[in-house]
């Protein structure tokens, strides 16, 4: 697990407030789904999760101001 990943490379910590550009993950608790080699997103195919029933998914991020929905 990281540490202090954003202060170890001087990236500022996002912080929720008007006028700020929203850095955000959408995430359902509820849903509930396998994890496929299709979900994959790494070169490496030897992934323990393959098969795996998991509950929660991420449905999309906002970053500066892009929207990208899964």
């Amino acid at each position: 697990a990281a540490i202090r990943p954003r202060t170890i490379l001087q990236i500022p910590v996002p912080t929720v407030a008007v006028g700020n550009a929203a850095e955000l993950t959408v995430f359902d608790t509820h849903t509930s789904w396998v994890f496929s080699a299709g979900d994959v997103r790494s070169k490496g195919s030897n992934n323990p999760f393959v098969g795996r029933a998991m509950q929660g998914k991420v449905l999309g991020i906002v970053n500066k101001g892009r929207y990208k929905w899964y």
